[in-house]
């Protein structure tokens, strides 16, 4: 758990790490999966997997989906604010994403 919270920190992330790792360690782990960690000695409860990882990005992805633009945890109230946080505001943003200069961006 240390080690995982040392390195979203250095990601930048600021909130609860040890919550999140909770809350990635609760997607199921197989049967198989648990006995491939007790056999090299590890133990399972302190431990997530790719899979579970995955699982909890699934998720995450299909809970987010459901929110509006205005809910912080939305797509696009994130992408915005990447885009004000990168380029200063959206209206600066905008004029690099049109790069053509003709009130259109195209999705290719």
């Amino acid at each position: 758990g240390k080690d995982f919270a040392l390195l979203i920190s250095n990601l930048g992330f600021s909130g609860d790490a040890y919550a999140v790792f909770r809350e990635i360690a609760r997607e199921i782990r197989s049967e198989e999966q648990k006995k491939s960690l007790q056999q090299a000695g590890v133990d399972h409860q302190n431990t997530i997997s790719l899979c579970q990882f995955r699982r909890f990005e699934e998720r995450m992805l299909a809970e987010s989906i459901r929110l509006s633009v205005e809910d912080e945890g939305s797509p696009a109230y994130r992408f915005a604010a990447l885009l004000k946080q990168q380029k200063g505001n959206l209206l600066r943003a905008w004029r690099e994403l049109d790069s053509r200069g003709i009130g259109v961006v195209t999705y290719m």
